[in-house]
């Protein structure tokens, strides 16, 4: 197979891929994104693939198979197949497969996700990690590293204007347990927020429905208290949020659990680049200057409501945000660590 001097080739999967769903949040944050940026940072030829299965073609062609979140026994086998042909496994977790809750829509189909996660560290060549939470996790098998999630302004549009005046929640079905236990308050702030609306961005009507049970049509609100986004492409979503939505504030209320503790703070990235703030737990991942931090449903809601009484200077909160994004999250200085892994297994 013919490869241009000192081309990497790497393969991806991930559960998008595999479903055929195509190019989401994690491809963009963990992978495909990752890469296309890489190689015109490198300056250097990578060619990548998304990958449903693995192939006798696949192994005579690539360097390295990256595997996101091995949590099937499809894609276990995937790298079984590859390590056999000498390709490099690269292992990627933005999820503790480990801690899926039984409330968790996707439960039942991934009740034996650790199991294979487990096996898969084992057959690693590298592991990274989006958390600190998951970095721990994955000690007990191996050495990952940790690689938080980033940004790159090319890519995700920064807003050059003032927030609108609305609240933002943004989640997909996952969430719903989320949205449920903290419904008495999100009602709370509709019923209190004034002219204040409340963005519903989200794939699904169970959340949506869980959030808006004094509100029986889930489309038009003839109160006016909430506005419904669908769902679309993720780049079409981070230039939709930077250019229309422009939340002033985005709510995340989060179930306090092992599984919600490993997730990344990508609503915070997303809420501070298209020019607002974020009321989020203050757990390890999230507690960061800029970010409006609460320990319990009161503080959740008592912080809420201090930015849409206008006692919180949301530009001056999304700047020290911006500061933190800059030093901490920056996908040019983050990608060096992501750079150096994949260099060293493809034997360069």
């Amino acid at each position: 197979v013919h490869k241009r001097e000192g081309m990497i080739r790497i393969g991806v999967t991930s559960p998008r891929i595999t479903q055929n769903e195509g190019y989401g949040a994690v491809e963009h944050y963990r992978n495909l994104g990752v890469y296309h940026h890489m190689e015109k940072q490198m300056r250097k030829p990578i060619e990548v693939e998304p990958m449903r299965g693995f192939a006798i073609k696949h192994g005579n062609k690539l360097d390295i198979l990256h595997v996101q979140n091995c949590s099937t026994e499809q894609t276990l086998g995937m790298i079984k197949k590859a390590k056999q042909m000498g390709v490099k496994i690269l292992l990627d977790f933005d999820d503790d497969l480990w801690a899926i809750p039984v409330y968790n829509h996707n439960w039942l189909r991934l009740v034996n996700a650790g199991k294979y996660a487990t096996e898969a560290c084992k057959l690693a060549d590298a592991v990274i990690v989006s958390t600190h939470a998951l970095e721990r996790r994955v000690k007990q098998w191996c050495d990952p590293v940790r690689i938080p999630n980033s940004v790159y302004w090319q890519r995700q549009p920064v807003a050059n204007q003032p927030p609108n005046v609305n609240m933002l929640w943004r989640g997909s079905r996952s969430h719903a347990i989320d949205i449920i236990e903290y419904n008495n308050e999100m009602l709370y702030l509709m019923d209190n927020s004034g002219k204040v609306p409340l963005v519903l961005w989200t794939d699904d009507t169970t959340a949506t429905a869980a959030i808006c049970l004094d509100y029986p049509d889930l489309y038009t609100d003839p109160k006016g208290k909430w506005i419904r986004q669908d769902p679309i492409d993720v780049l079409d979503y981070f230039e939709k949020m930077a250019k229309d939505t422009r939340p002033m504030l985005t709510l995340v209320p989060l179930y306090d659990d092992d599984f919600n503790k490993a997730k990344s703070n990508i609503a915070w990235l997303e809420t501070t680049l298209a020019g607002g703030v974020a009321v989020v737990p203050k757990w390890e991942e999230w507690d960061n200057e800029g970010a409006l931090k609460y320990s319990n449903k009161a503080e959740f809601k008592q912080k809420a409501m201090k930015v849409l009484r206008g006692e919180i200077d949301v530009p001056t909160y999304r700047d020290r945000s911006l500061t933190v994004i800059e030093r901490k999250y920056n996908l040019d200085k983050n990608n060096w660590e992501r750079w150096k892994i994949i260099n060293t297994l493809a034997g360069n």
